[in-house]
């Protein structure tokens, strides 16, 4: 029986998925394109047709691994009636979720930072960034309001970010979770407590 024929779409996404895996497994420099052709089930040129550039392969990673941001409308709410815990148990959850239905990916960061691979620059400009922005803006309006101290917005929105990260780190590549099973919603209540204790005006 012939081999149904792939669209276009289709071999792209095969593709980057099989780069995904032997990256996050293997690092840049220990994987060929002729491992990921194989593992996608296509030849090299039909990989180099459907991916012209390594550019064009790494931003295809970033967009299918990393997913879509978190969806702005879904956060209007909480952002209209300034609901401080609403708004960061959101965005917190969202970075949690998404993290731990895949962590192949922040492996894959983790190879592209230590071999000095530009994925994780790529990364920063076309997502991290825009999440940093967007939380910073929220921060700089609750300031204004006198609500929140006289802090950094942009400091403020890394260290809340970071702060949730370093706990997915910790619990999927460092074994946290084996030592301290807490449930998600508690860890995220609890970093939101402790942050808006710190932001917030006595």
């Amino acid at each position: 029986m012939a081999r149904k024929r792939l669209s276009s779409e289709e071999r792209r996404e095969k593709i980057t998925e099989a780069a995904v895996a032997l990256f996050s497994q293997k690092g840049f420099s220990g994987t060929t394109t002729r491992e990921i052709a194989e593992l996608a089930g296509i030849n090299e040129a039909m990989l180099f047709r459907s991916f012209p550039t390594k550019e064009e392969l790494y931003s295809a990673i970033i967009t299918r691994a990393a997913g879509e941001l978190h969806d702005e409308a879904s956060l209007v709410e909480f952002i209209s009636r300034k609901d401080d815990a609403g708004l960061l148990k959101a965005v917190a959850a969202d970075l949690i979720e998404r993290n731990e239905r895949d962590m192949s990916f922040l492996r894959l960061l983790y190879y592209s930072a230590l071999e000095g691979h530009p994925l994780s620059e790529m990364f920063f400009q076309m997502r991290v960034r825009l999440k940093i922005q967007a939380l910073a803006g929220y921060f700089r309006e609750r300031i204004k309001d006198g609500d929140f101290r006289e802090v950094d917005p942009d400091l403020t929105a890394v260290a809340f970010l970071g702060m949730v990260v370093q706990y997915v780190i910790g619990r999927e590549l460092f074994g946290l979770k084996k030592s301290y099973p807490f449930a998600r919603e508690t860890a995220i209540d609890t970093f939101v407590r402790i942050f808006l204790a710190g932001l917030r005006k006595a």
